[in-house]
């Protein structure tokens, strides 16, 4: 019986949320993705018991919550999923707040096949 991750993928732009999805889900075959545009959406689904993830995967800047303000939010409930902050707006800084933060890995977003195979990597490795 095959293992499927599933992966709840957090961006505010619906359009490079729907890329992904169908990118992961073709590409891979075991990973599941539901993509949700804010983080209160994500909250949402993360709160509701009929729904469970192996990893969120996050975008950092969004209008009204950051990525890291969403991880933080999880630490403090102590969900323990591993979290990816997959983002485009990252720099030097941003990637020293997610490290110090704590959060699982960190992936710099191009809409490209590179950074969505590291991506897949990445979540690979930290889900297992």
């Amino acid at each position: 019986m095959t293992h499927y991750i599933t992966l709840l993928h957090v961006d505010d732009d619906a359009s490079f949320g729907a890329l992904v999805r169908d990118w992961l889900e073709r590409s891979e075959g075991d990973i599941e993705v539901t993509t949700v545009t804010s983080v209160e959406a994500a909250l949402e689904l993360l709160n509701d018991p009929d729904h469970g993830f192996d990893v969120v995967v996050s975008d950092y800047c969004m209008p009204a919550a950051s990525g890291l303000e969403l991880f933080e939010w999880l630490c403090e409930r102590d969900f323990g999923l591993a979290f990816v902050l997959f983002t485009g707006q990252g720099n030097e800084a941003v990637a020293h707040d997610a490290r110090v933060a704590g959060v699982t890995d960190y992936v710099r977003k191009s809409g490209g096949p590179d950074s969505l195979s590291l991506l897949v990597r990445r979540v690979r490795s930290v889900v297992e």
